[in-house]
């Protein structure tokens, strides 16, 4: 399936300056705050980011082609997964605990006895008829539960127990949230939403237009969409 990726060898914010004095400016940051670039030889991981999270700690997690990147504002670290692949996703909870998925395995880290961050794969909870899948391309956490997206299932774990969320496999080609409810984008492009193991269509695929490649949910509680190929647009009520 496609997939949109970050690229992390230009980090850089493009600043257009109409005014002649500011044309012949090198070396001179004007962001606000700072931009900075930070080059794979900084780093030393993957040149690919596909994912993003920040902790509540501030720390922030990069989901990259070479396991799960870790900076605290002055230092990289690399975290590998148990069967070592591209890592496609990550979420940080509350509680310290940061979620991934990658190829084949999703679990979490989490601080062991001497601090440091341990890995917890969750799929050797599977069973079976569950373990045949590849990328796991979206995470998220809604109230105590962390859902799991892979191209055909999602995964639910909430209160140390792991299972499928949708009773007959079906592609999927997006997952997010809006306000508590999980959403996701099946391949007819309709989009749903799913609580207590009830789905509820929020639109058809015509009414959307395309694939989704992120939602966002505005103070109003209107849910905007940006469509592959398109600028944001609303996909939702207003939620009163």
């Amino acid at each position: 399936m496609t997939r949109y990726t970050i690229p992390v060898l230009s980090l850089l914010l493009p600043v257009l300056l109409l005014h002649p004095q500011f044309a012949d400016a090198q070396g001179v940051n004007l962001g606000v705050p700072p931009v900075m670039n930070f080059t794979r030889q900084v780093f030393r991981a993957g040149t690919q980011m596909w994912d993003i999270a920040q902790g509540s700690n501030g720390v922030v997690w990069f989901a990259n082609n070479d396991g799960l990147l870790e900076f605290d504002g002055a230092h990289w670290r690399l975290y590998k997964i148990a069967n070592g692949t591209i890592v496609r996703s990550v979420r940080a909870d509350a509680n310290g605990n940061i979620y991934v998925g990658g190829q084949g395995d999703f679990g979490f880290f989490s601080p062991g006895k001497s601090g440091q961050l341990e890995y917890h794969s969750l799929t050797d909870r599977l069973d079976d008829s569950n373990k045949n899948f590849t990328d796991v391309w979206d995470i998220e956490v809604i109230n105590n539960s962390v859902f799991f997206r892979t191209d055909e299932q999602v995964f639910e774990w909430n209160d140390n127990r792991l299972a499928p969320l949708i009773p007959d496999k079906k592609t999927l080609l997006f997952m997010g949230k809006w306000n508590s409810k999980l959403l996701l984008q099946d391949a007819s492009c309709t989009l749903f939403t799913v609580e207590n193991g009830v789905q509820s269509q929020i639109a058809s695929g015509k009414e959307i237009g395309g694939q989704i490649s992120a939602a966002l949910t505005l103070d109003t509680g209107q849910l905007f969409c940006a469509i592959t190929g398109f600028f944001a647009q609303p996909c939702s009520p207003t939620i009163t």
